[in-house]
């Protein structure tokens, strides 16, 4: 049964051997078959590791003997596997059986038949792969040729863990250092190695982990060596700038130790590592790997993986020593950029923890950006409180009375800046409405536009010997003069009513609030700015420290996220303490609140909860009159629902309003116009002020390669 089985599996094995399939996959299945068939023969005798290392020892034995160079063999026999494994199956098949009839029963582990057994499938092996490399002359030939390329041999690593969680390293790296340009000649000086020092963890935040390198060996003797800063670790230089490296294999050793690469889960302890990177820039025919944990310690999981950074691979393997200990091994040769990750689960108990306030200690340590961050909304929201106590909280409020007019000697966009502490369009409006009810100025209205038609204003000033004239200057900035034949209409700018609109907004800066070195006609408010300048400083340089920093550690997203929600905190705490800042000063309070009451008489409907206050008549004059302190109040709607019926039975009189002249092609009434004039009039002057230049425009398992700690790479120099 066993020889049917046999002469199945050679079949099998033939079917994997079509001239298509590369010569690296063909090797992979090649040995794969062949480990399957020792198991089916010796399962008891060999194991797949123990079968890998003879038949690379022996292959090394044959190559030798014909004189190939001991610096070439591990490159050779990579490139030959194919052929060589090919060759072997039908030679070792007429041996192997020939051992399976020599020994019917399975012969009991220890004895005398079974150590025979062993040596025999040994010799039959030797015997096999001699021969193979005597007669084929492809594989001599190419075991005999010379590879040149700078490649590391043997990448081997050994680490003690200690009890308070410290890994001791020595990592003894056996080079080839070829001479020829054409190939990989990185190697000039020595070799470098970096070792990374900085990882996210699954948060994104940021981990520093200590490294202290002890000593540096080449050969045997003291190597000279100095680091590098790296912007995740750092980098050994090995070797001297003034010395080169002499063709040949050379032996490195380098001793350091690191902290902090422990996991601790809840059921488990784990070490997740990176055994030697994959930021190498060579080769590595193999890598190995022995972990010692403390003797307390019991392993409880372990897995490999090999392949270039996030493969899932597993060409590696494992042999467990002890309960504490084990090896780890690359079962074929690493291309460069290619690297061994190991992952040991442990049980709880072996390490000492670490408390969570040293954890949270340390992660704000490491990450001084987010914690500097956290500490500037703190701040920020601590200082500006404080100084909007000292400054910037207002007088008390007074009782609120009725008020039938304005406070003497105040504008309607005096009126307006001062409660809402802002300028506006809305201002402009009320100061231009505010002429031509007076007959300092004639606003014509006009609709333009085929299908959607769009409201257009032609100022014109009227009566230029009136008196008037001179005391808009003084309260406005500007005139009917600035104005006149000037016109207004959405989406065409106009330097003139610009010009105008922003002589207003200074007017009113130097009448209504508090400035040093500036006197105020009214003093109503201090605007309080100069408070957040440091503040608003300080952010600016934390976002350039931000960006920087992201810059340097390449952060993740969840980092970037973290930091951005950060900044707009910050942000939104400036905003609203610049918002509430302004504080009205004690005089100012009184004039604000009569302010309120003539806001209040001017937007209440029902007027006869004022009777025994004696208000004054209402009448189209009284309307007029304060429609320009409506609309920088915001109110002009309601100011014009109360006199609705007086404006439709005036209409039909034939009544035209003061202050504008309304022509229409439609069969909109005047009556019903005015009702959004105010509205449209600020809208329009807004349009027709903004330059086009300040517009925005229409334009357990699961692991993988390189996914713990340690690893890193290098190359030469």
């Amino acid at each position: 049964m066993q020889k049917r089985h046999l002469r199945f599996l050679f079949h099998e094995t033939a079917f994997y051997l079509l001239p298509s399939f590369v010569n690296r996959l063909s090797c992979f299945v090649l040995r794969a078959a062949q480990r399957v068939f020792f198991q089916q023969q010796i399962r008891p005798l060999f194991t797949d590791h123990e079968y890998d290392s003879l038949l690379t020892v022996y292959v090394r034995e044959a190559a030798k003997g014909i004189g190939a160079s001991a610096d070439n063999l591990d490159h050779a026999f990579e490139s030959q596997q194919a052929e060589i494994l090919q060759a072997l199956i039908p030679k070792l098949e007429k041996d192997f059986l020939k051992i399976e009839k020599a020994f019917p029963k399975e012969p009991v582990k220890g004895s005398k038949a079974y150590n025979n057994q062993l040596e025999l499938y040994r010799s039959s092996l030797r015997m096999a792969i001699r021969q193979i490399v005597r007669e084929e002359t492809k594989i001599r030939e190419a075991l005999k040729q010379d590879d040149l390329n700078d490649r590391i041999l043997l990448y081997e690593q050994s680490i003690d863990l200690q009890a308070d969680g410290t890994l001791n390293v020595v990592e003894n790296i056996r080079i080839y250092n070829g001479n020829d340009d054409n190939l990989n000649n990185q190697i000039k000086r020595g070799i470098t190695r970096d070792f990374p020092t900085c990882y996210f963890n699954q948060m994104g935040l940021l981990s520093k982990v200590p490294f202290e390198l002890k000593s540096v060996k080449r050969n045997g003797l003291k190597e000279p060596y100095h680091t590098e800063d790296l912007k995740n670790g750092i980098r050994i230089y090995l070797g001297s700038a003034s010395d080169y490296l002499k063709e040949g294999i050379h032996q490195y050793r380098i001793e350091y130790s690191t902290n902090n690469q422990l996991i601790f889960h809840a059921n488990k302890d784990e070490l997740y590592w990176n055994v030697n990177g994959t930021g190498w820039n060579f080769s590595m025919n193999e890598v190995r790997c022995q972990i010692r944990f403390p003797k307390s310690c019991q392993i409880l999981e372990k897995q490999c993986y090999t392949g270039s950074q996030g493969s899932a691979a597993q060409d590696c393997g494992f042999e467990q020593l002890s309960n504490h200990s084990i090896n780890f091994y690359s079962r074929s040769k690493l291309e460069a950029h290619e690297g061994l990750t190991i992952a040991i689960a442990v049980e709880k108990g072996g390490f000492e923890s670490i408390s969570p306030s040293v954890k949270w200690f340390n992660l704000l340590k490491d990450n001084w950006i987010f914690t500097l961050g956290i500490l500037s909304v703190l701040g920020t929201f601590i200082i500006n409180f404080l100084l909007w106590l000292k400054v910037g909280k207002d007088p008390k409020k007074g009782v609120i009375i009725p008020q039938f007019e304005p406070p003497p000697g105040m504008s309607p966009a005096d009126v307006g800046y001062a409660l809402q502490q802002k300028y506006s369009p809305q201002l402009f409006s009320a100061a231009i409405i505010d002429m031509a009810v007076n007959g300092c100025m004639d606003i014509q209205v006009d609709e333009e536009g085929w299908i959607f038609k769009t409201p257009t204003y032609l100022f014109q000033k009227r009566n230029p010997d009136d008196p008037k004239h001179s005391r808009y200057d003084e309260q406005y900035g500007f005139d009917a003069d600035d104005l006149d034949g000037q016109k207004a209409e959405k989406g065409s700018y106009n330097s003139k009513i610009a010009g105008a609109y922003t002589k207003l907004e200074n007017q009113l800066k130097s009448r209504i609030e508090v400035e040093k070195k500036q006197k105020s006609s009214f003093a109503i408010f201090r605007r309080n700015d100069h408070y957040l300048g440091l503040s608003i400083l300080f952010w600016v340089l934390f976002v350039i420290a931000a960006i920087s920093w992201i810059a340097v550690y390449r952060t993740p997203w969840p980092f970037i996220v973290t930091i951005s929600s950060i900044i707009f905190l910050g942000i939104i705490i400036q905003i609203v303490f610049a918002k509430i800042m302004s504080a009205y000063t004690v005089e100012g309070r009184k004039q604000v609140d009569h302010i309120e009451g003539f806001k209040r008489y001017l937007s209440t409907t029902e007027q006869s909860i004022f009777d025994k206050l004696n208000p004054p008549d209402e009448n189209l004059q009284l309307f007029e009159k304060y429609l320009p302190y409506a609309v920088a109040l915001d109110i002009d709607n309601q100011w014009a629902e109360r006199f609705k019926n007086q404006i439709e039975i005036a209409e039909e009189q034939g009544y035209q309003p003061s202050y504008y002249r309304f022509h229409s092609s439609g069969n909109m009434s005047s009556s019903s116009f005015m009702s959004s004039f105010a509205g449209s009039l600020s809208s329009t002057v807004a349009s027709a002020s903004t330059p086009p230049s300040s517009s925005s425009g229409g334009s357990s398992g699961g692991g993988f390669s390189g996914g713990g700690g340690g690893g890193g790479g290098g190359g030469g120099w």
